[in-house]
């Protein structure tokens, strides 16, 4: 049952997710099966699960000593990363100030294809940049995003046409070809996310915690009915890349500074190689990819951090996500030194997400 419901869970589980174990849906239910469910339904958040790495000791690391180092490399360097960082994952049209400035639907179409680009498994952020760029420069991309599903379809079928042609024979980007149907979709209910990420500040102050996978699915979302709103679901279709989005409205200024405290929770994406990172520091925060363990990434953070030093000075979880890459290996390296222990062995653990495709792509 858990299987069938993780993915788009129906209206009438409750939310926050704890409430299933005094729920009376789960009546005569023995202790150990409601929280068996709770934690395969993606509440593994909620519990002290670490997983069990091969070959690293997980209770031996001192979170502390190397979320300060961390925190300490990131206010040398963050100047020279964050603009790096900026022109690698934004096409050179992008500007951030277009997301405060109304609908601007080239701009908040190219958000949120990003967004949903991060849960491509071993991608680069380069490459989901230059597929934008080269569909911008060739007129098509903006022709997307530009149109209105589903009476404005021919810029769709114009570059699905040109794309399954006998003469095609150039295969460059194939992974986010496919990833046609997720941008169909973002095209189709812009106007309905755009408003939804919009108001999830005042929504978390009038509300407390929520669930991100419950207020993508706009439709059948408690929280979001209020408004009237009626649009397909979009948690899967932007997995992790909802933590991804957050931050980078965050960071991008697009959400008032008074914001930041109440939405940092939700802005720690838990890609693979940080899940290695923090699980390897008693994190626990699981095996999944799953947007929901944002909040026990930033709660793990805090605990050991407090709450100023954990927002790494607004960057949030960029630090992270940028020392476990390769190029920073030897910073990372001399992180965890602070502890007297060596780095995780990031090669060990399979590179690509669990559910996400593995693939290989090549420049244009």
């Amino acid at each position: 049952m858990a299987d069938a419901m993780r993915g788009e869970r129906p209206a009438w589980i409750p939310l926050p997710l704890e409430r299933l174990l005094a729920d009376p849906l789960l009546d005569g239910w023995p202790d150990e099966d409601r929280k068996r469910l709770l934690l395969e339904l993606g509440g593994h958040h909620l519990f002290n699960v670490v997983p069990d790495y091969p070959g690293q000791q997980l209770d031996s690391a001192d979170p502390e000593a190397v979320l300060s180092a961390i925190h300490d490399w990131w206010t040398e360097v963050g100047d020279a990363e964050r603009a790096s960082y900026f022109g690698s994952v934004y096409p050179t049209f992008f500007a951030s100030s277009a997301l405060r400035e109304g609908i601007d639907r080239a701009a908040w179409f190219t958000l949120f294809a990003l967004a949903c680009f991060q849960s491509f498994g071993r991608a680069q952020d380069g490459q989901h940049r230059r597929f934008i760029e080269q569909g911008w420069n060739q007129g098509w991309w903006r022709d997307l995003a530009e149109s209105r599903p589903p009476d404005d379809v021919q810029s769709w079928l114009g570059r699905l046409e040109r794309w399954s042609a006998p003469e095609q024979v150039d295969q460059t980007f194939l992974p986010w070809r496919r990833a046609f149907v997720d941008l169909y979709t973002v095209a189709r209910w812009l106007d309905e996310y755009v408003e939804v990420i919009r108001v999830l500040p005042r929504i978390v102050r009038e509300r407390g915690a929520i669930s991100l996978n419950d207020v993508l699915r706009p439709s059948f979302s408690p929280v979001i009915m209020p408004l009237g709103l009626d649009a397909a679901p979009l948690s899967r279709s932007l997995g992790i890349g909802t933590n991804w989005m957050i931050r980078e409205m965050l960071r991008q200024g697009v959400y008032e500074a008074q914001d930041a405290d109440r939405m940092a929770p939700y802005c720690w994406a838990p890609s693979q190689r940080v899940r290695r990172l923090l699980n390897v520091l008693g994190a626990g925060v699981g095996e999944r990819a799953d947007n929901e363990a944002s909040r026990a990434i930033h709660g793990f953070v805090v605990s050991h951090l407090g709450a100023e030093r954990a927002r790494f000075i607004g960057d949030f979880d960029l630090p992270l996500q940028l020392i476990t890459r390769e190029v920073h290996g030897a910073a990372l390296a001399q992180c965890f030194q602070a502890a007297n222990l060596e780095p995780p062995d990031f090669d060990a653990v399979r590179e690509a997400l669990e559910d996400e495709p593995i693939f290989e792509t090549s420049d244009p």
